[in-house]
Order: C-alpha cells, then structure tokens, then sequence
C-alpha cells in the first residue's frame, strides 16, 4: 500500500491521506510553511543506507515560528537525527533521535532563535531502514487535546453482542482556553458517532474484538492525538454438545451430558476461498464465481501492486489455448491474467475424452503474483504438456488493479473460446499482502466448571453431577421430553441448547383370542408407542403353524390344537425396551350351531321390551346381529303393533344360524271407567266397577282431602275423606288408557250417648260421640253431680271417655260438648250421662 503522511484514526493503523506537498529530506534549505517533510523513500518506499544529510526549513516571511509535527517516526537503531534552533548545525542542539523517538512529537523552533529555522541532520548506517514523516507548520504549535475516557470494566472489556457499552469523556483536558469544536467517536465495526458528547452508548452485533477510538479537535483547530484504544471483546458462540440420548426405556434412568466448549476468536481470517467451478464446452458464455472480503478496515484500497500478493487458482483443462482468464475487483476494474495462449498445454492432469464431459480429474496450483520471476502461462508453456504448478505473471499491467477496494466482491471469469475441450476449477482465491490484514487480536471466552456456569433444567431429574453438566433423568410417562442445557461464559452471555429426549412406552397387543377353521387366518398383532417410532420388531413365538413369525400379521398354517402365541415388540434398535403379549389359537370339536330366542308379549303399543337371543355351539365367539335392531345378544324394541325380528348369528368360523322372534303388542284400550263412592267425614267410602286399561291403576287426587287404601288387587278401592264436598280422583295405566270418578264425603249427625257401662266386658266400656270428627278443634267437658270436672278434651276427634276401673261411681254425669263449625262459629249441646258399673 502506498505509504501516506497522517494523523492516526483507527486502532486497525488505518491512516488518513492528506493531499499535500511531500519534501523529502536533501541537503538544501527549504522556505515554506505547509506541505510534508519525509525520508528519501518519499511516501513509496524507506530511505536508503549509509545516508548523510543535512537540510534547513525556515518560515515564510512574516512568521517566526517553525513545527515540525511528527506523525510518524521509525528508524533503525543505527540512524539518527539530530535538530538545531537555527539556521545551521552551529545552532543550539534540540535533540538527537533514532527508533521511535520522535512518533507523535512536535518540535518548534523557540523565542531565542531570531531565524525561527529548523536545522536537521540525518544519518543512517548500512543496515535497518526505515522511514519518517513530519507536517510542516508556522507559528505556535498547537497544543493537543488529550482524550481520556470513563467506563464500567477493565480492558479488554468483555461484553456479549447487543450489549450496551457507556463511554464518557468528560476528563479529556483542552489547552487553557479551549473548548472543543468537533469530535469522532470511531467503533472499529465500520460506525462513527460525531453527535454525542461527552457520554456515548454504542453495543456490537457480530463476535470480535474492536478497539475503540476518540479524536477531537478545539477551537483553535488543534486535534488530539493520542489513543484511548478501549478493546473490547465482544463473545462468539461456544460449542455445545449434548451426549446421552436421544432415546430411552420407560422406566429406565438415563444420564444426559452438556458439555460447552469456548471457540478462539481471531482477527486474522481463515482463506477465503472460492470453491470448485466447473468450465463446460460452451462457447455462448463465460462462467464465473465470486467470493466476498469484510474485514479491512473501510475504504481501503490497492494503493501499490505489492498490495496483492497474488490470484490462486486450483485448475485442470485439457487445452489451454481456449481459455481467456480475467479477475475482476468490487468496483469493476480488472485484470485478464491469461488470454487464449499455450496452445494445447494441459493444465493439471484432465480427463481428454469427450464422451464424459462430467468426469474431473486432478488440478494443479497455479499463482499469479506481481513478484512472479515466470512469465505468463503462454511464455511458459512451451516445451510442456502440461503446465507445471507455479507463479506466473499476468497478461494485463498489474497497475489495472491500483484504486480496487479490498473489502467488497471479487470475480473471477473464464471463458471458453473453442469447443471440444471442459475443465474443473477446484478451488481459488485473492491473497492480499499479510500486512494489510487488521491487527492480530486473539481471544476466548471462558466457562466455569461449576453449577452457576453449566445446569442443565427440565422435568423428572432425579439426579444431578456435582458440577451440573450430567443430569439423570426417569420420565414416568412415555413421550418426547426437552431438556435445556444452559451454559454462562466470563462475558456475562447466556448459550441454551434444547435436546429432545424420546421415552419408548410400547404396548404389544397381540389380537384378540381367534379359532382355528382349517382355512385362512391372519393373526392381527400392533405396537402403540407414544414416541414417534417408525421401525418396529416383531417376534412370534413360538414360531411353529406361523408363516412370517417376524411380522405383525402371520398367518396361522395348520394347528391341531390349541395354542398360545406370545407377541413380542420393540423399537429397532431398542430391545431392552420390549413388550410381549398372547393370544390364543383355539382349536375345537364344536356342535352344531344353534340360536335359542322367545317370543315376547308387550303389554300395550309403544312399551319397551326386550329380545334376547343365545347361540350354543359352533365356534365361538359370535357375532349377533337383528334385522332391524342391532348387535348382541339383547335388544330393547318398542312396536305399537305386532312386529317380527329376524337375528342371526355368525360364528368364528363363518356359520351361520338365522331365528325369528315375534314381539305381540296388547291393546287393552284407552278409556278407564269407576262408579264413585260415598262416605262420612272420616268414613270410609268405596270407588266400585273399575273397568278398562291393563289394570296396572295410578290414581291422581286432592291429596289433603283423601287417602286412598292403595295395594288392592279387586277391582274396588276404598276411600276416606276428611272434608265435606265431592272430589275427583284422575286413573291412568301404564298402557296411558285414562279415567275419571267422582266420590262424595259428607257430614253426618252427631250421636250424644246418655249411658255406658266402663267394666272391661268388651260392651260399651267407652263414651263415644259419633260424628265429632267432623269437627276438628271441638271441645268436651264432663261434671259429676257435684260439679266437679271429671274430663275435659279440646280439639275432640272420635273422643273416649274410658275411666280406669274404680276412677268413678255410678250415677249421672253432666257433659257440655262445644262444636267448631267449618265458618268458625260454636255450637253448644248440654246433657245427662248415666253411668253404670253392671
């Protein structure tokens, strides 16, 4: 890259040019106050040996002050300048320097030299070169902004991508007096933040290192120089791997293991490499491949052919003169390399036959390289069959390629001119000079060995490794479980890793139990999983009177007997994960088949009623069926008339027996008739003639006025009423045949005995009032002859009066009974009672 005089900006080294006037350094004495002094290399190359010089710059009129502002100072150790305030080496001596002395140094002439000159002498011995370079500039020299910034952390700074990142530069110091004017925050990621200031938040998306910069500038034009060079190491991604797994036995334990291992970061790319290209025999177009650099710093560009060191190409073609190749930079310059010399030179070993054009065969290195000591693959190619692997020199100038950006896409582009001849490229690239490749910073991340580092989190772990990374797992279900593995590195950034762990709960079922017929049978056997398993075994055992005793559904050859076969399953690869299960191959002398049904009597249109149909011998097991109706062995039906069902049954061997059952529907009628009864208040009173219906009778009546003495089997049922009137009572069947009556309940006279006999013979032993019941809440007073009161009853009900024997005397008693009429009024009935004891 050409070599310009600047001021420092990126931490990469990147520079910017300042178009401006180089002097190198001669033996003359130079006037001017702008403009660049540099070595004798200019900005091309380094200074020479054995060098002795000596130059004066003084100021243009009107200025008496000179500065030299070194922006770069590197010399070997045997060369030296020294600096005079003056306008000769007779003036005072400001300094000698050699190696890196001088770099970002300014030296200015001083108040006591009256020419304001500069005098240097150079000299450099016969080994080390080097190179310097110094801006020219009159009157007093600036004095430099020194940037200075706060953050959180320690450099390098470790930070995962995205996260945020606070700079301050409030303690950067200004010369007395100045303020600052303008400032660039440069990110080292390609972005530059010129608005924020003193504080600044920037984070980083892509995995790296970046050095971060700060340049600022006063208000009297002078600009920092010095670098803060804030590193930060943003975090790549670790290699996590999950062992253990995927699948596992319900049932069983299973240990799981998360390792995550930190991956080196460095700032110096693997090749960039294009790939394989084939070249067909087509002469309609050409045939290209591109490959894409990113990581230069911005804006850099092939200052100097030395800049690239060459193209590299992995090739093989079986006639050279065909081919016409060219590289192409990302702005669209280019470079044809090779253009249809050497005639039929092979390149690399192909395979020479037409007949397949597809077929590849082994290609050789070749470089093209500013530095090539060959010619061009033409000049080279005589006296040759094949052009051997080495570095050859480019058909075009190799300044076509000065002012191609580096960062961008590069291009290269074959083109086939004559027919009859194909070839592979297997390989290729653009190799830039190692020095332009950004600064060689390496890093890892670290992640701790213990349980706050790595852990692992998900369901049924019953245990767990002392540093966390092995957990043992025993799922109670069968399924697909996640397991996450989480791992925690010095940058504070947080990796996951899901792994999916497959539990096998197989179930065998082997069928049903089946009979033997002497004729085709397959048995029916299946596997149910939870897990999504797509290879299943299957094993029949034992394995005699099956064909294909290693699928689901053998068939059964010829048995003489019963016999038990055990299914057993599992997933390929996974016997440990087994099931089994049995069925029974039955193999009997059976009697004829037979189908036992009766016919039923419904008792009126509509009831429900039930068929039943049992089938003895044949073969079982039997399948029913009823036309019409349905499967097994009982249906319930509901006919409204006479109805016949067919039914059959089908044994295990294909026989079948066919019956007829007969369902007769009664039709008992639809109206019920009764004569209505009649009673006392509180007598019992007859409903008679009950005719019509199934005699099955539900009675509906005025609950709180009547009982009826139900569970009668005649065709009569006696009544009581407890209040006057006349009622209806509603009879319903269970066929829905319906009716009514009406029965009376009246009040009858009172009957007031005047004499009884209490002496225990069983006759008349009580006072009875007949008919009281008729008036709830009535009450009875009963005096001897001395007025006293020998009873006394309130709310009379068919009251006694049944004194003990001894209790009372003959003679005549007086009563007084007070009847409550429905309306609430009393009435009074007074009287004699004769009692006797004969």
């Amino acid at each position: 890259m050409k070599k310009i005089i600047a001021t420092l900006l990126v931490g990469w080294g990147a520079v910017l040019g300042l178009n401006a006037q180089e002097n190198g350094i001669s033996n003359t004495t130079l006037t001017t106050c702008q403009g660049f002094l540099v070595d004798t290399g200019l900005s091309a190359a380094d200074y020479g040996n054995n060098e002795d010089i000596t130059m004066t710059i003084c100021p243009e009129a009107g200025e008496t002050y000179l500065n030299l502002a070194w922006n770069f100072f590197n010399v070997g150790a045997g060369d030296f300048l020294t600096i005079y305030d003056g306008d000769s080496d007779a003036a005072p001596v400001i300094g000698t320097y050699s190696g890196t002395d001088l770099q970002q140094v300014d030296i200015t002439s001083s108040d006591l030299n009256p020419t304001g000159c500069l005098t240097l002498h150079w000299t450099s011995d016969g080994s080390d070169v080097g190179s310097f370079g110094a801006e020219i500039s009159c009157g007093l020299p600036c004095i430099r902004p020194v940037v200075a910034v706060d953050f959180e952390g320690e450099i390098p700074l470790r930070v995962c991508p995205g996260d945020e990142i606070t700079m301050d530069a409030s303690p950067t110091v200004f010369a007395d007096g100045q303020t600052i004017e303008s400032w660039t925050w440069q990110f080292a990621d390609g972005t530059t933040n010129t608005t924020d200031w003193p504080v600044v938040t920037h984070s980083f998306d892509t995995p790296g290192a970046y050095k971060m910069q700060l340049f600022v500038t006063d208000d009297n034009e002078c600009s920092s120089n010095n670098l803060i060079d804030v590193l930060v190491y943003v975090s790549n991604d670790p290699i996590i791997e999950l062992s253990g797994g995927p699948s596992m036995c319900l049932g069983a334990e299973l240990d799981i293991t998360g390792t995550a291992t930190p991956v080196t970061w460095t700032a110096i790319p693997d090749g960039i490499e294009g790939g394989e290209l084939f070249i067909p025999d087509d002469q309609s177009e050409c045939f290209s491949s591109e490959i894409t650099y990113n990581i230069f710093p911005p804006g850099e560009e092939i200052d100097d052919i030395n800049d690239l060191e060459s193209f590299y190409i992995n090739f093989e073609h079986s006639y050279m003169g065909d081919l016409v190749i060219t590289f192409i930079c990302p702005n669209g310059q280019s470079i044809t390399v090779h253009q249809q010399g050497g005639g039929s030179t092979f390149l690399g070993e192909p395979v020479d036959d037409d007949f397949t054009p597809l077929v590849s065969g082994v290609g050789y290195d070749y470089w093209w390289s500013p530095d090539a000591t060959n010619g061009t693959w033409a000049d080279e190619s005589a006296g040759f069959s094949t052009l051997p692997s080495g570095v050859y020199d480019s058909v075009d100038p190799w300044t076509n390629l000065i002012g191609c950006p580096l960062n961008g896409t590069w291009e290269i582009e074959v083109c086939d001119m004559w027919g009859s001849d194909n070839g592979f490229i297997f390989n290729w690239t653009v190799e830039m000079d190692p020095s332009l490749y950004p600064e060689n910073l390496t890093f890892t991340p670290s992640i701790g060995t213990d349980c706050d580092s790595t852990y692992w989190s998900g369901p049924n772990i019953t245990g767990t490794s002392a540093d966390c990374s092995t957990i043992t797992i025993m799922p109670t279900e069968g399924g697909s479980y996640d397991y996450v593995f989480t791992a925690l590195n010095n940058h504070g950034c947080t990796f996951e890793e899901t792994y999916t762990i497959n539990v096998v709960d197989i179930d065998a079922d082997a069928g049903p139990d089946v009979t033997f017929c002497g004729d085709d049978l397959f048995l029916d056997g299946s596997a149910i999983t939870q897990a999504p398993f797509n290879n299943i075994t299957y094993a029949w055992t034992p394995e005699m009177g099956l064909e294909g005793y290693n699928i689901s559904d053998p068939q059964v050859l010829d048995v003489t007997q019963s016999q038990t076969y055990t299914l057993t399953v599992f997933p390929v690869g996974f016997p440990e994960c087994a099931d089994t299960d049995e069925v029974e191959v039955i193999v009997v002398e059976a009697e004829p088949l037979e189908l036992l049904t009766d016919d039923v009597t419904s008792p009126c249109p509509g009831t429900t009623v039930t068929l039943n149909a049992t089938p003895q011998g044949g073969f079982p097991n039997y399948t029913i069926v009823w036309n019409p109706g349905g499967q097994g062995e009982s249906i319930d039906v509901n006919p409204t008339t006479d109805a016949s069902y067919e039914v059959t049954v089908l044994d295990a061997c294909g026989g079948t027996v066919s019956e007829v059952v007969n369902v007769i529907v009664l039709n008992p009628g639809t109206e019920i008739t009764a004569d209505g009864g009649y009673a006392c208040l509180y007598g019992v009173g007859q409903i008679i003639n009950l005719d019509g219906g199934t005699g099955n009778y539900t009675f509906t009546y005025p609950t709180d006025t009547l009982d009826l003495y139900l569970g009668q089997t005649s065709d009569n049922w006696d009544f009581v009423g407890y209040y006057p009137g006349v009622y209806t009572i509603y009879i319903e069947d269970d066929c829905m045949a319906s009716g009514y009556v009406e029965v009376a309940v009246e009040i009858c006279n009172l009957i007031i005995p005047n004499v009884f006999t209490p002496n225990n013979d069983g006759s008349n032993d009580g006072w009875v009032i007949e008919g009281i019941e008729a008036y709830p809440g009535s009450k009875v007073k009963i005096y001897d002859r001395w007025g006293k009161l020998m009873h006394e009853s309130e709310r009379y009900h068919q009251e006694v009066w049944r004194p003990a024997e001894g209790e009372v005397s003959e003679g005549t008693y007086y009563y007084i009974v007070e009847i409550l009429h429905n309306d609430g009024s009393w009435e009074n009935f007074e009287g004699h009672i004769t009692l006797l004891t004969k």
